[in-house]
């Protein structure tokens, strides 16, 4: 696979989004706060642990503790 920066933050950007409208899908509009948060985190390790926790999650609270580090 091509290790192109441009191209991991195209997909990092993508997972956020996606995260973001499974949020928005399941909490209500509220969870669009969340994409500063979202935005600053770079890495694809984190950005999957979230990914798989937004639909463990029990309220957006919860999942909102997770992003802080």
């Amino acid at each position: 696979m091509i290790e192109s920066p441009v191209l991991k933050e195209l997909m990092a950007e993508t997972r956020r989004d996606d995260i973001l409208a499974f949020l928005v899908g399941r909490f209500g509009p509220e969870a669009r706060a969340l994409r500063p948060a979202l935005e600053a985190i770079k890495d694809d390790k984190s950005l999957k642990r979230l990914s798989n926790q937004a639909g463990k999650c029990a309220d957006l609270e919860s999942f909102t503790k997770l992003l802080k580090p």
